[in-house]
């Protein structure tokens, strides 16, 4: 089911990208230049901030632009650098003494101190490209967009997590792009995602969600409004190094996934969002546990039969080459259907990476599409099979927000 389903999920997508390719780079010209309110909300991002906020600083933009910086009671010098740049007029700073409590509450005390027509959340370990806003704002003269999606990079990967991120992500702003055609997009994440002040003050301010950036973005979905996505408008932020790191944030974000799946079940079955593109990525998840059964737990156990057959005749290899016949192997080698489908997903996904590569001006790497191909679906398996079982067992409660809102 897993192979099959993400099979007509890339192709679906593939197909949406051939008709429209010539309106995948466009951004509209912008016809005003609306007032931004650059949030940023902080906690313990000594090493990061710093770049974070200087990028919001160097952001081109002829409109009027404030930058706000929500400290929610960082312990490790962050504030020293944020007050470094209060001095200098750039920001304006807003300390909480005691934080803790989400970082949605930081969010809603930026929106709520923001004198823009526009706001603009930046997490603390990313940062913009110059131009991010410039690409934005355009969208916004259609009195329908409530929000736009910037394309959010891997900056400077490292690790074989990271280079398999990088392609991740890159994949990922092409499919978020092709999204657009259906108003389909459901999350306006934390890096340089923009929304209008008017939706947040009318509909109600960031939750206290785990996926607060999904959250908003289905709200936007229920009212009605769209979602744009700029692959132009280009934010950069540090991913994961390691599995441990890597596995928090996936739980989170796909435990979160499956909260607002059922808080936002009013969506089901409305548009290509509600009947194709929600209930797809849902049973996604638990379908991972027959690609994790399929591709590494089963050739395990026919590998370790054959061998137990082998000792039982004292490893004599003459009678087992001479009754060699290559379907005993096909168990072992998974020749069936499944292993079929799986492999006409290569060329395909080949051809969507390479296409996105392509788009964004970056040049593929051999090794680090390799890494996302064939080591990266594990991992993310064993992550889909985790948040589904603990999200179904609300394992996941309020307490983690704090520890666990730096990465979107």
């Amino acid at each position: 089911m897993f192979t099959y389903s993400l099979l007509y999920f890339l192709v679906f997508w593939m197909v949406t990208y051939l008709l429209n390719r010539k309106e995948m780079m466009k951004d509209p010209k912008p016809k005003r230049f609306p007032s931004v309110s650059v949030i940023i909300p902080v906690w313990n991002e000594v090493k990061t901030i710093k770049r974070c906020i200087q990028s919001a600083v160097d952001l081109r933009y002829p409109g009027e632009k404030e930058i706000i910086v929500v400290d929610d009671g960082s312990t490790d010098g962050t504030s020293k650098i944020c007050k470094e740049f209060e001095k200098k007029g750039f920001i304006k700073l807003i300390t909480r003494d005691k934080g803790g409590e989400g970082k949605h509450v930081p969010l809603n005390i930026g929106v709520k101190a923001a004198k823009g027509e526009l706001i603009s959340t930046m997490d603390s370990d990313s940062w913009y490209d110059k131009d991010t806003l410039m690409h934005c704002v355009g969208h916004f003269d259609d009195s329908q967009v409530m929000g736009v999606r910037t394309s959010i990079k891997v900056a400077e990967p490292r690790t074989a997590l990271q280079l398999a991120q990088k392609v991740e992500y890159i994949f990922g702003l092409f499919l978020a792009k092709t999204f657009d055609f259906f108003n389909s997009v459901y999350v306006l994440p934390g890096p340089g995602g923009v929304i209008r002040k008017s939706f947040i003050e009318k509909h109600g301010y960031f939750k206290d969600n785990i996926t607060e950036d999904m959250e908003m973005g289905l709200r936007i979905q229920k009212q009605g409004y769209k979602i744009m996505s700029s692959i132009n408008a280009v934010t950069y932020t540090i991913t994961p190094a390691g599995f441990r790191s890597l596995f928090r944030q996936r739980l989170r974000w796909l435990t979160g996934f499956i909260e607002n799946f059922f808080e936002y079940k009013g969506l089901w079955g409305k548009g290509v969002l509600g009947a194709f593109l929600f209930p797809m990525t849902f049973l996604l998840m638990p379908s991972s546990i027959l690609f994790v059964w399929t591709a590494m737990f089963k050739p395990a156990i026919n590998f370790f039969s054959y061998a137990k057959r082998l000792h039982l005749i004292n490893y004599d290899l003459l009678p087992f080459i001479l009754g060699f016949n290559l379907s005993d192997l096909s168990p072992l080698l998974l020749i069936n259907s499944t292993s079929i489908v799986t492999l006409m997903l290569m060329p395909i996904s080949l051809f969507m990476i390479i296409t996105a590569y392509r788009m964004v001006g970056e040049k593929n790497g051999v090794v680090e599409t390799a890494l996302f191909l064939f080591l990266y679906p594990f991992v993310l398996s064993v992550v889909s099979i985790s948040s589904f079982y603990l999200s179904l067992r609300r394992r996941v409660t309020k307490n983690d927000s704090h520890k666990l809102w730096v990465k979107t």
